[in-house]
């Protein structure tokens, strides 16, 4: 076949001759030269089509399927695969994917293709079922919609291929009402993330209960036991009212501490006539066992009991102030 124009004379001359319908064109191509500001060439991708009709059981569920058991789609570079059944049959009809034209077909399962009609994922297409069925395939160079199992009756299946991704199923479905993150707890509702108050596991919250103590005689150190469990102090003010600066000292144990044995675990100064906030930080402070304190004038490794405050005994020297769960 030839291609011809006229001149400016009205003469026609040939330009190029074509190879006829059938024959070799790469040697009849001509090159194509491109200005640098030419405009882009739009390139559109066609989606890969394919349809046939099943009407009978595949005997060869790894390599090429008996007559009339599948319909085959060649998937390299897609992402996607569209399916469509039509028809009146029974049996179960399965997915099968391949990743090379050599390599024998497996069978999908798990629950990877969308039932469209619902929403719900399947491993198979249902028997008798007439509907829209999507599943991703960007790893397989083929998929085939097969009948592993005995069918009757007649069922055209139409398979589309597009460069689109498809969603992707959870295997398990996230329950209701308790459905949880590691530990950040994710109620069925409106709720929503950034909402959410994040804190380690810690055991700890907002104070559940206070305890002020007066304390007008460290004579004997005033042992005191807060709680006889784990716990966690929030918040502590210590305000001393005497004339002497004291040292109180904090005890991870469920009882009241005995001074000159026990080992503090926390221990502040507390100038006289001055109030002292302890620094708890933004999780609090955590005690495993118990929270108990107690006051004297020595900060040794194990404090003694010592000190004497001349006040009377009525009033309230040392006030503590304690916050926690």
């Amino acid at each position: 076949m030839s291609i011809s124009v006229k001149d400016a004379a009205g003469d026609v001359v040939v330009i190029e001759t074509l190879p006829a319908l059938g024959a070799a064109l790469a040697a009849a191509c001509l090159p194509v030269v491109l200005a640098s500001d030419h405009p882009a060439v739009p390139v559109t991708k066609q989606d890969v089509a394919a349809n046939g009709t099943i009407t009978t059981q595949n005997l060869v569920p790894a390599g090429v399927a008996t007559a009339g058991s599948a319909v085959e789609i060649s998937t390299q570079g897609k992402g996607t695969v569209s399916i469509q059944t039509v028809g009146t049959y029974t049996g179960a009809l399965s997915i099968q994917a391949r990743v090379a034209a050599a390599a024998p077909w497996v069978t999908l399962s798990g629950g990877s293709t969308l039932i469209r009609d619902t929403g719900a994922y399947s491993a198979t297409i249902a028997s008798a079922a007439q509907g829209i069925f999507q599943l991703d395939c960007a790893a397989f160079s083929d998929i085939r919609v097969t009948a592993l199992a005995a069918v009757t009756g007649s069922v055209a299946v139409y398979l589309r291929a597009m460069d689109a991704i498809a969603l992707t199923a959870l295997d398990t479905a996230l329950p209701a009402g308790s459905a949880s993150l590691g530990s950040v707890g994710l109620n069925a509702g409106t709720n929503a993330i950034g909402g959410v108050t994040l804190r380690p596991d810690t055991g700890q919250g907002a104070s559940t209960t206070h305890r002020q103590a007066l304390v007008a005689n460290i004579t004997n150190g005033a042992p005191t036991s807060v709680k006889n469990g784990a716990g966690v102090v929030n918040a502590c003010h210590i305000a001393n009212n005497c004339g002497v600066g004291v040292w109180v000292h904090f005890y991870n144990k469920a009882s009241a501490p005995t001074l000159g044995t026990d080992t503090p675990v926390c221990s502040v100064f507390v100038k006289a006539g001055e109030t002292f906030p302890v620094d708890t930080g933004v999780f609090g402070n955590r005690f495993s066992t118990g929270i108990a304190y107690a006051v004297c004038d020595n900060c040794a490794t194990v404090p003694a009991v010592g000190g004497t405050i001349t006040i009377a005994s009525t009033a309230a020297a040392i006030c503590i102030s304690l916050f926690y769960t």
